[in-house]
């Protein structure tokens, strides 16, 4: 024998509580999203505070591209600094038949910093060292440097002396370059005011 089941309608008050048990399981999906996104978002923050990340960023931020900034201002004023020292190298260059036999060629400028720059053009020296010595009435200093090859000439490392040291006037520069057993002079009046 066969025996039928029974199908069962569901009354209003069982649908009723269906309908609120998938509500409840809605609710709590957005519950648990809202929660795990702020958690997300305060650790993100958190972590953003302390590596002066966005939206934290600090003046070292700007202070760094400042820095940078000073930076290309100096490498620019140390590129116009050479080409003028070159110009001026350029300008001393011998133009008559005696002065082409010359082996040192100066050229001096003073600077706004309050210091006298001598520049140096050397033929026939690979290595070895200039010896300045100014002069300025009684008052007397000197200063070595290393001579610096180049494929036209070489050159001294660099003379940066003070004007306080020698005082104003009329200054006599004298340039000693020598290297294995060689050594040729140069001497320049520079009026220092």
């Amino acid at each position: 024998m066969l025996k039928l089941s029974r199908i069962r309608r569901k009354s209003l008050p069982e649908m009723s509580m269906i309908t609120h048990s998938i509500n409840n399981k809605k609710k709590r999906a957005i519950i648990i999203t809202v929660a795990t996104t702020l958690l997300v978002l305060g650790f993100y923050l958190f972590t953003a505070y302390h590596n002066n990340l966005w939206p934290f960023w600090s003046d070292s931020s700007q202070q760094s591209t400042q820095e940078s900034d000073n930076s290309k201002n100096a490498q620019e004023q140390q590129t116009t600094y050479n080409q003028n020292k070159q110009a001026l190298i350029e300008s001393e260059t011998p133009t008559d038949a005696t002065d082409s036999q010359k082996k040192i060629i100066m050229a001096s400028k003073q600077e706004d910093n309050g210091t006298l720059t001598i520049f140096t053009k050397i033929y026939g020296y690979s290595d070895g060292v200039c010896t300045l010595k100014v002069s300025n009435g009684s008052h007397t200093s000197s200063q070595t440097a290393s001579i610096i090859f180049q494929s036209e000439y070489s050159t001294c490392a660099g003379f940066s002396v003070p004007i306080a040291e020698n005082g104003t006037g009329t200054w006599t520069i004298d340039l000693i370059a020598s290297s294995n057993g060689q050594s040729d002079t140069e001497q320049i009046l520079v009026e220092v005011k």
